[in-house]
């Protein structure tokens, strides 16, 4: 069912460098470091990979380590069931228990000459199957011990786990009283990404937000990597903005969580630069709010400054940004909001041929009258004639003349509207790509799945926090159509983690790429360019191996 056959070569998928800092990795490490000393010089190997068959750890030295890099069994790369067929690693996941495979056992001929004995590991709190663990040996080489072996080396990562976790929860619990309990009764809570306590009054205020845990978390881990300590809990809360003020805890300089101590406030977020706030204003941006799905003090700030152009009866407004972020549909947003607007008409420069521009603008004249609006989308796929009469006309309006809502794509290759279409605008708004504002993901998922029946598909606590440890090339866009094909393959009322599409490895580090990743892809992309895609000849050319290539090309994206 897989595809795979027994004389296959094998060749597991990379899935990404591996974060050392993982607890499973953690755990394990000083019981393979102990094992490994006791077994001395013997052929043997030992792996460790995660729940999803990504190798976390490989353990080996000698003959075995060269023929275990000629298959790519080493950390980063996938080796469950469906990749490398029997094997006593992916499926004692699959079976979750203990698994001796020997020989020709193995569903892939290449694995005849080893041995190997698996087990799952489970966490002794949940029982949950976190990874496996795996020792692997020449056929022949005293495969009688390992089980009991391999059974006893994972019990104790099982221990080391749970004591992992429970000093990390310890340290919250202890973090959170000694808050509470300091001088007159507040709202208190302290979260980390597992778990989430909260006093009664904390408790009152949070309510039963759409992925009140995973937001929060979000919001705090991102408060804590910029260097600041105050939140915004709830922006729309009365009297005022709901508030916290953030306090990190560490174990041994390691981020286990966070202490928020939470309280109202009668402020607001500051006006844009050079706007005057106003009634309608107002009105637009509570619509705006209530339309448009995410509460983040990024997408309030891009609300607030394009509500800020559009009230008057007259203005201009360029939205820019990169592709699927939800430009038109704050445009139409905004244009809907406007109850006092005439006439409307729209270009789409997707759908005007070149040639045609001025035709529409003369047409468009014709039927907007005078309080109207126009609709401007996509100019970035206008050709430069074309973009050069659009200009020419909108120079020509009068600056009071109607109200002008357009938007531009922008790409990594082309970051800025070209500078005769910014000087037709007076307010330039830039979007933020999604990842910018991961806090917005379940309110944004929430509106996705809304049936208008009151009877909306769901999303598991772990399903939602998997998706916002993602990382959104294509936004908002791409973000809908994930979760739709999740609504479509759950075939129940709840989405769980393992319906959502794994078209992209998760990032685990939440972090873009460096500059010098930057460069680094920008060289295999040219190379990759010049060799007509061939990758044998892009790897030449790069002076590295195939190999490195693959992995190259899977960790910077560029693998489609």
């Amino acid at each position: 069912m897989a595809g795979l056959r027994p004389d296959d070569r094998l060749s597991p998928r990379y899935a990404g460098e591996v974060d050392h800092k993982i607890a499973l990795l953690r755990a394990a490490r000083p019981v393979v470091r102990y094992l490994t000393e006791q077994l001395g010089g013997e052929e043997v190997a030992v792996f460790l990979a995660d729940r999803d068959g990504r190798v976390l750890g490989r353990w080996a030295h000698g003959c075995l380590l060269e023929r275990l890099d000629h298959i790519s069994a080493s950390p980063g790369f996938i080796v469950d069931e469906a990749t490398i067929g029997t094997s006593a690693l992916g499926t004692s996941l699959e079976i979750g228990k203990p698994m001796v495979v020997l020989g020709t056992e193995h569903f892939v001929s290449s694995l005849d000459r080893l041995c190997s004995v698996g087990s799952p590991i489970r966490h002794p709190a949940t029982g949950r199957i976190e990874g496996a663990m795996d020792i692997v040996c020449p056929v022949g080489a005293g495969s009688t011990f390992m089980l009991p072996l391999i059974t006893r080396v994972v019990r104790e990562v099982e221990q080391r786990l749970l004591s992992g976790h429970a000093a990390a929860d310890r340290a919250l619990l202890d973090g959170f009283l000694r808050t509470e309990r300091r001088g007159r009764k507040r709202p208190v809570l302290a979260v980390n990404s597992r778990l989430m306590v909260a006093n009664t009054l904390a408790g009152d205020l949070l309510g039963d937000g759409v992925g009140g845990h995973a937001t929060l978390w979000e919001q705090v881990r991102r408060a804590l990597a910029d260097g600041k300590t105050t939140i915004v809990i709830d922006p729309d809360a009365q009297p005022g903005p709901l508030q916290g003020f953030v306090h990190e805890l560490r174990v041994d300089k390691e981020l286990v969580g966070a202490v928020v101590q939470m309280h109202t406030a009668e402020v607001g977020l500051p006006a844009a630069a050079g706007t005057q706030s106003s009634t309608s204003d107002g009105d637009i941006q509570k619509e705006l709010l209530g339309r448009l799905p995410g509460r983040s003090d990024t997408w309030r700030a891009v609300i607030q400054r394009s509500s800020n152009a559009v009230a008057p009866n007259y203005g201009r407004l360029l939205l820019v940004g990169p592709p699927g972020c939800g430009k038109a549909a704050l445009a139409t947003a905004l244009l809907e909001a406007r109850a006092d607007l005439g006439n409307m008409v729209e270009f789409d420069g997707r759908d005007v041929l070149p040639g045609n521009v001025r035709r529409w603008v003369s047409n468009a004249e014709t039927r907007c009258d005078g309080d109207g609006a126009w609709l401007l989308t996509h100019l970035d796929q206008l050709d430069p004639d074309g973009l050069e009469v659009l200009c020419h006309r909108l120079d020509e309006l009068p600056a009071a003349g109607r109200l002008v809502i357009a938007t531009y794509r922008t790409t990594e290759a082309d970051a800025d509207p070209p500078p005769q279409l910014l000087g037709q605008f007076e307010n330039i708004v830039n979007m933020p790509a999604l990842d910018d504002r991961r806090e917005d993901i379940p309110n944004i998922v929430a509106a996705v799945l809304d049936d208008g029946q009151g009877l909306p598909v769901r999303v598991e606590p772990t399903a939602l926090r998997h998706l916002m440890t993602r990382d959104w090339p294509a936004n908002v866009r791409q973000l809908r159509r994930v979760i739709l094909a999740a609504r479509d393959e759950c075939g129940s009322r709840t989405i769980r983690q393992k319906d959502i599409p794994d078209l992209f490895p998760a990032s685990a580090a939440l972090k873009r790429l460096t500059p010098l990743e930057r460069v680094e892809r920008d060289a295999i992309a040219s190379a990759l360019a010049a060799a007509g895609g061939n990758k044998r000849a892009a790897a030449a050319a790069l002076a590295i191996s195939r190999s490195t290539l693959y992995r190259k090309l899977e960790a910077l994206g560029l693998d489609v």
